[in-house]
């Protein structure tokens, strides 16, 4: 074979190997930026999720506290309307304390304490102002044995009555008859809240 013969079948077996080589090089680099690429995918979902989590997690905690503002919203705006409406009671109770009436709203009181003790001697109690009506009244009590206390008790008005022996009582002072009211109020005042109740006009 000749030297030109031989240079060549070098020439072509240098380029055959250059050419796998080649092709292996670009396979691998094919390879690597595929792998890459799926890393570099993996790394951004991985960070996608990661964000949506803190979004997630931070729309959770906007949304808690959104309901918890809304409920102390609520019960602030409930216990304003319960205490206009007491004010005002208390402002209509006061006035009524003077009227013509009044003393047949004390026999009323006294009148339901009796019924809801239902027996045995019984002690009235009632503020200084309300001490002389309440006698006259009791002049004319006859079914039980009833009698003024001499100690006047902090009351705005109505009567507090009680067993001679003081293990029952019925607390009919206008301040206690408001209290007991209050369940009621707030039902009254959650359905105004709500929608289901208008506010009753003046």
């Amino acid at each position: 074979m000749s030297v030109e013969k031989i240079i060549e079948k070098i020439s072509l077996e240098a380029a055959d190997t250059a050419r796998a080589i080649r092709r292996t090089a670009e396979e691998e680099a094919a390879r690597y930026l595929e792998k890459e690429k799926t890393a570099a995918e993996a790394e951004k979902n991985a960070e996608i999720a990661a964000r949506k989590r803190e979004v997630d997690a931070e729309v959770s905690r906007m949304l808690a506290q959104a309901r918890m503002e809304g409920r102390q919203t609520v019960r602030n705006a409930r216990e304003n309307l319960i205490s206009n409406c007491f004010d005002r009671a208390r402002e209509r109770i006061t006035a009524i304390s003077g009227s013509p009436e009044y003393p047949e709203i004390l026999k009323y009181l006294i009148q339901d304490g009796i019924e809801k003790i239902g027996a045995g001697d019984l002690t009235i109690s009632a503020n200084s102002r309300d001490i002389p009506v309440l006698e006259s009244i009791l002049a004319k009590e006859t079914e039980k044995k009833v009698r003024m206390s001499d100690e006047p008790i902090p009351t705005s008005g109505g009567v507090l009555l009680r067993t001679g022996s003081g293990t029952r009582r019925v607390d009919n002072t206008f301040e206690a008859r408001l209290e007991r009211m209050r369940r009621d109020l707030i039902f009254e005042v959650a359905g105004i809240l709500s929608g289901e109740r208008e506010v009753p006009e003046e």
